[in-house]
């Protein structure tokens, strides 16, 4: 089976393979009883340690992964990372007792899901079926492929590593951050560069990185500490016809208004947090197309302009995928939170995803069609509309002119941000 992100719903083929990693249970044997012929559903492999599963993996792909969180050999989230870098489109699923529910099993990327010990086989089963129904975010082989193949991809710096480690430090403070980013003066720059865009609307300017982060809080300079890497890793790169500033700005202000979205819908700092992500790192897929491919993706945008067709649908034809599927893809393999993750990879397209409930995938995508809208500098080019069909599944379709006139009061000053340089019409679709 393979699930690709192009797909209404996952796609059947053959009999779905599970692997379960870790010491006998009942609920291996309830397994073992319930599918034993080849038409079943599901076809399951047990093995005991890590290393068992990642040899067994290396020969037999499964579409998801069940791991305990204590192995003979290893722990069960270090097992689902490797399985998250070697296999991103796996299902990754952490089982654990009650006491030994921990930070740790918040680390982000590797798990899909956490279970609590003991529970029964339906349990685990209706677990499996809908995130297999959901997860239409997952990258096709495809998409893996095609980012396997590039040679100009950033790693997240080590610096956002230690950022994370020290937020999950209970004595975390605003200036300790600060001097975690002003080790590095390169970073330092880019951040500030960010912190004081007009996009985000700060009314003094910045000149020290502790005072970004009192002024933008923990998660939202985090995630200003990837885009500015990111950008300064594709800066020596030749991106022809592309401006860097253009796309910077168009970032900045879609996690802007994805974020004050969040806030007017009432959701969580939690999700409000990643909707300013996802907004910042949507289109991140675009410096890797540019990068990597160059004249295919410059093919790319003139076949949008001259057939009039967003510039995601005709990645697809030129390319074989989107750069929301390429962004997404990368990020999973980052180990950012999977609502993020999601966002990204279908914010052109947020009909796939299965999902109830609003998620900060309608946030971005609502607040890119916004930023687009209010500032689209080149009319011959076709920008993306509201998914109405899916904001009104979500009970969300009425809030749209409330959304559009708070975002446009938020970026007044988004033309000023923009001024200078020459803007290309790859970077506003």
């Amino acid at each position: 089976m393979e699930l690709g992100i192009g797909c209404a719903g996952p796609q059947i083929e053959v009999t779905r393979r599970i692997l379960f990693v870790g010491n006998e249970q009942p609920l291996w044997e309830e397994f073992r009883r319930r599918f034993r012929n080849a038409q079943d559903p599901w076809a399951a492999e047990f093995v005991r340690t890590r290393q068992e599963a990642v040899t067994h993996l290396e020969h037999f792909p499964c579409d998801a992964v069940v791991a305990d969180v204590h192995l003979s050999d290893s722990g069960g989230l270090n097992l689902l990372h490797e399985v998250m870098l070697s296999r991103p489109d796996a299902l990754r699923i952490i089982l654990s007792e009650k006491a030994d529910t921990s930070g740790s099993l918040n680390c982000v990327g590797s798990t899909h899901h956490h279970l609590i010990t003991p529970f029964g086989l339906s349990a685990l089963l209706d677990v499996l079926d809908q995130a297999l129904e959901q997860e239409t975010w997952l990258p096709s082989k495809l998409v893996q492929d095609l980012l396997a193949q590039m040679t100009q991809v950033p790693s997240p710096p080590t610096i956002y590593f230690h950022i994370v480690s020290e937020l999950e430090s209970p004595d975390v403070s605003v200036s300790r951050i600060g001097e975690l980013i002003a080790s590095e003066p390169a970073l330092t720059a880019k951040v500030l560069q960010l912190a004081n865009s007009s996009a985000l609307g700060l009314r003094r300017k910045l000149v020290r990185p502790e005072e970004a982060v009192g002024h933008l809080g923990f998660e939202a300079t985090k995630a200003l500490v990837l885009l500015a890497h990111t950008f300064s890793f594709f800066e020596p790169v030749s991106l022809s016809g592309f401006c860097m500033e253009s796309l910077r700005c168009h970032s900045v202000m879609t996690g802007r208004f994805a974020e004050r979205i969040a806030r007017l819908e009432n959701r969580t700092e939690e999700i409000t947090d990643q909707a300013f992500t996802a907004g910042l790192l949507h289109d991140i897929g675009k410096l890797l197309f540019a990068a990597n491919q160059a004249k295919l993706f410059s093919e790319a945008v003139a076949m949008a302009i001259v057939q009039k067709v967003d510039l995601w649908e005709a990645e697809k034809w030129v390319l074989g995928a989107c750069h929301g599927e390429l962004g997404g893809c990368l990020l999973g393999l980052w180990g950012l939170p999977k609502p993020v993750v999601e966002a990204v990879a279908l914010h052109h397209n947020p009909g796939l995803c299965a999902r109830k409930g609003a998620s900060p995938l309608a946030f971005v995508h609502a607040a890119n069609v916004i930023v687009h809208q209010g500032w689209a500098d080149q009319p011959s080019v076709v920008h993306s509309q509201m998914d109405l069909d899916y904001l009104n599944r979500l009970k969300l379709g009425s809030r749209i002119p409330d959304w559009q006139l708070h975002c446009l009061a938020l970026g007044g000053t988004l033309g000023e941000a923009n001024t200078g340089g020459n803007r290309d019409t790859c970077l506003r679709s």
